[in-house]
């Protein structure tokens, strides 16, 4: 017996989701908050979202080479303007995905770019356990029969 066909198309799915405790974070919780409400809440992505996160490294290099072209020919201090406004060095494409998974995979808190490179640079180890957690969850694909 093959593939059920429609079967699969007629199913109805559910995103998987996990609370991931973040202990180190416990400082940006509510003071009555408890230990086991210490945590982010993260959902596997969409093939669509998770094509726009992939996209989101190669948008990333393409600044890079605009900057870079904007910047020849100018003095350092011109160049380290420019890369100061543009948000500092070029990130590398792994964050750039990564940014882009936390902002779609995370259902509490919702986290938009702003959240995610604060996370990235302050607590970095916490912004790589969920970006890893999302990456899972995705990978497992949606919950059938939900």
């Amino acid at each position: 017996m093959g593939f059920d066909t429609a079967k699969f198309l007629n199913n109805k799915f559910q995103r998987r989701k996990k609370n991931v405790p973040v202990p180190d974070l416990k400082k940006f919780f509510p003071d009555d908050s408890k230990k086991d409400d210490h945590v982010w809440v993260v959902h596997g992505l969409t093939g669509q979202e998770l094509g726009h996160c992939k996209a989101a490294a190669a948008r990333n290099r393409n600044m890079g080479a605009v900057l870079e072209g904007i910047a020849s020919g100018q003095t350092e201090e011109i160049k380290k303007a420019i890369s100061q406004i543009a948000g500092g060095p070029n990130v590398p494409d792994d964050i750039a995905t990564r940014i882009a998974m936390l902002e779609k995979g995370s259902v509490d808190p919702i986290c938009d770019e702003t959240l995610a490179v604060h996370l990235c640079t302050y607590f970095p180890i916490e912004f790589y356990q969920l970006t890893t957690e999302i990456n899972v969850l995705t990978g497992m694909g949606h919950e059938p029969g939900k």
